[in-house]
């Protein structure tokens, strides 16, 4: 589902007028709370003279009918609890818009990084073609994270304009010239500290792009520890991301200091500012103590308000590079959203699936990987794509899945276009054992209970058995409960194959497809998980498609197609395929020969 904008982000007109309506009611607050002290100070230069005031003052006349109002004497101590507890009231209001603003920004971390996750995950796979896991996992991680702190100062930045816009009016009210020049004097500030945080834009982008290249960098070389270790190149490896830290340490810092620039400006501006504002007042204006005291406190308020605002404008800059890669992200997903309009649900084939004329593309790519492919993989058959590297074997796999789809041509399942079915219901159809199987760092139980959650242990050992897979999982330290480390490196090769194929197995799906099963594994193992495929063929409710080159997995095969080069150049049984088909012949050849040379060693 395509959200807009105030949903990526969580904000809604509810969310941000309750953060204004508390930034108003603080303004209001903060400002009559201070401008009381003008009747406060007047009431004791007059000498409590409630009359003369009055007469002199409409602001006099509105306090003393509000007074006579809540049945209250006008006496110094009742105007000093009414001062007081307007600033209680500013006090109350500060903390429930502190509270509320930090709520929300993090509300707005959280949401942006639960959608932008929802948005990758719900995207085709030829976004990964594209973009490195890297990117992806700062923009979700490292970036939304710092989009806390671009709002948040988006938040100060509108806060402290309403308060400084309600102490503007005031001063407005004691005393216009004063307060032109106190605006002359602020714009002049502002202008000097924008100068010299100028810059800020700029860095913030050079932090997020090496913020990314850190993630890239990091992920994989992690992926590729073995190899670090295996070709001794760990201490190199390790000083690219020392120098890729340090560059992201150097841009924080410089960040960091333009930061505190505004501290060392604007210091010696609020000194100066309030020392000329009070000079101008006594000297050229002649403003009552009472105006002058009022027009101090506001102003002594007002300027530090000021480097807040300009503050919150520099951590605004600061990251703006993470709302702008942020939103390249949802762009990048937007674009490769992966959308389907089937909603019949697919259940099994009963005659068989049937490929017409598919071509298909890679988006790097020049030429296409296939070109006006037509085959059929018979149900309740074994079918084996066999054929070199490159011709097209795993894209044929991809879009049978709908991982990808092709440009030209269809699938059909009993005749009926694919696209007539609901995306889920041919997936769910179908279990996969790919050719680097997938272990997560959890237990084997929760390994093989991945895509089937509610499946029993009784259940589990089946599974296992018909995978040759239960000896070494009773072997290990805590059976079905040890867990298998990241990618399964507490186990080999070939064992992570076989539970991959017990948990393909456990999903009893219709349609499994076998992508080298036999590729990491020796050939006693091997000999089992081909009884192991010899056995379910014998469920004749099961369509079985695999990919491999080894022949004692294929040569039984009730269908083998040829590829090369993204066309079929050959379909039929083994002993049909071996005379007619020059490159199929050969590939046979090589492959028995080496297996007399392994039976000789192994009698030797």
């Amino acid at each position: 589902m395509m959200l807009n904008n105030s949903q990526r982000y969580g904000l809604s007109n509810s969310k941000i007028g309750l953060f204004l309506l508390l930034s108003i009611f603080t303004a209001f607050f903060e400002g009559f709370g201070i401008a009381m002290f003008l009747p406060l100070l007047e009431f004791i230069e007059s000498g409590r003279n409630i009359d003369a005031l009055v007469a002199r003052s409409d602001l006099w006349v509105k306090i003393v009918a509000a007074f006579d109002f809540i049945k209250m004497e006008v006496t110094l101590l009742n105007l000093i609890v009414f001062v007081v507890s307007l600033i209680m009231f500013r006090i109350i209001f500060y903390y429930f818009r502190s509270i509320y603003s930090s709520w929300l920004s993090q509300h707005i971390i959280h949401t942006t990084r639960n959608n932008l996750s929802n948005s990758y995950f719900r995207s085709n796979i030829g976004l990964f073609d594209k973009i490195s896991s890297g990117r992806i996992l700062n923009v979700v991680t490292t970036e939304s994270a710092r989009l806390g702190t671009f709002f948040s100062s988006f938040f100060g930045i509108a806060a402290n304009f309403i308060i400084i816009t309600g102490y503007i009016i005031i001063l407005f009210m004691i005393s216009y010239q004063m307060t032109l020049l106190c605006i002359f004097l602020l714009a002049i500030s502002a202008g000097v500290v924008t100068f010299h945080i100028r810059g800020t834009r700029s860095i913030s982008k050079k932090v997020t792009t090496k913020n990314e290249d850190y993630s890239f960098l990091l992920i994989e070389r992690l992926a590729a520890f073995r190899m670090l270790k295996q070709t001794v190149t760990v201490e190199r490896e390790l000083a690219m991301l020392e120098k890729t830290s340090l560059e992201i340490a150097k841009n924080n810092y410089w960040l960091f200091k333009l930061k505190t620039r505004i501290d060392l400006i604007m210091e010696p501006i609020v000194v100066i500012t309030g020392i000329l504002i009070f000079f101008v007042a006594v000297e050229f204006y002649r403003l009552p103590l009472s105006n002058i005291g009022i027009f101090m406190l506001i102003l002594l308020r007002l300027l530090p308000l000021a480097k807040e605002l300009l503050k919150s404008r520099q951590g605004f800059l600061a990251t703006s590079g993470s709302m702008d890669i942020i939103k390249e992200g949802f762009k990048e997903a937007d674009s490769e959203i992966e959308t389907w309009e089937g909603t019949k649900e697919f259940e099994n084939i009963k005659d068989g699936i049937e490929y017409k004329n598919l071509k298909f593309t890679y988006p790097l790519g020049k030429e296409p990987v296939l070109s006006g492919v037509n085959l059929t993989f018979k149900a309740g058959e074994m079918t084996a794509l066999v054929g070199p590297s490159g011709s097209g074997k795993s894209t044929i796999i991809d879009i049978l899945s709908h991982l990808r789809i092709p440009a030209e041509g269809c699938i059909e399942f009993d005749g009926v276009k694919s696209s007539n079915y609901s995306l889920g219901s041919i997936r769910r159809s179908m279990a996969i054992v790919s050719q680097d199987a997938v272990v997560l760092n959890d237990t084997v139980r929760a390994n093989l209970r991945f895509a089937s959650p509610d499946a029993t242990d009784e259940e589990i050992l089946s599974a296992l058995k018909k995978a040759r897979s239960d000896m070494f999982v009773n072997a290990l330290p805590k059976g079905m409960d040890t867990v298998l480390g990241e990618r399964g490196l507490n186990i080999s090769g070939g064992q992570k194959q076989r539970l991959s194929l017990a948990r393909a197995l456990l999903r009893n799906s219709k349609i499994l497809v076998l992508d080298e099963p036999t590729s990491a594994l020796d050939s006693e193992t091997e000999k089992y998980i081909n009884e192991a495929i010899e056995n379910l063929r014998k469920n004749n409710d099961l369509t079985i498609i695999v990919i491999a080159h080894r022949l004692s997995t294929i040569e039984k095969s009730d269908q083998i197609i040829l590829l090369d080069e993204g066309k079929v150049v050959g379909n039929g049984i083994h002993d049909e395929l071996i005379t007619a088909n020059s490159w199929y012949s050969e590939i046979c050849r090589l492959q028995l020969m080496r297996s007399d040379k392994d039976s000789d060693r192994n009698d030797g």
